[in-house]
């Protein structure tokens, strides 16, 4: 009976031991997690600066492309009027 019982004890020291060493790879992995989490959330202020400023950039040249293309339909415009009239002679 007493070398069932040790045999027992044996086999739950051996698990507890396996227990322990998961939880400390699961313990590293939410400390390594944790410190991600906190690298991020002390650079979200600078990245939302600079995606605001990347924004109004991008949007400065979208309106500048707007005016070209403006000015491009105007210039192919004059010159198909000047091709038609050329043409028509």
């Amino acid at each position: 009976m007493e070398k069932n019982t040790n045999k027992r004890f044996s086999l739950i020291d051996i698990e507890l031991n396996d227990m322990k060493t998961s939880l400390t790879h699961v313990e590293s992995e939410v400390s390594d997690i944790k410190s991600c989490t906190k690298r991020m959330e002390e650079n979200v202020y600078e990245d939302v600066i600079i995606l605001k400023v990347m924004n109004d950039k991008v949007e400065k040249r979208d309106s500048d492309s707007i005016v070209l293309n403006k000015r491009l339909f105007n210039v192919e415009s004059s010159v198909e009027k000047l091709l038609d009239q050329q043409n028509s002679l």
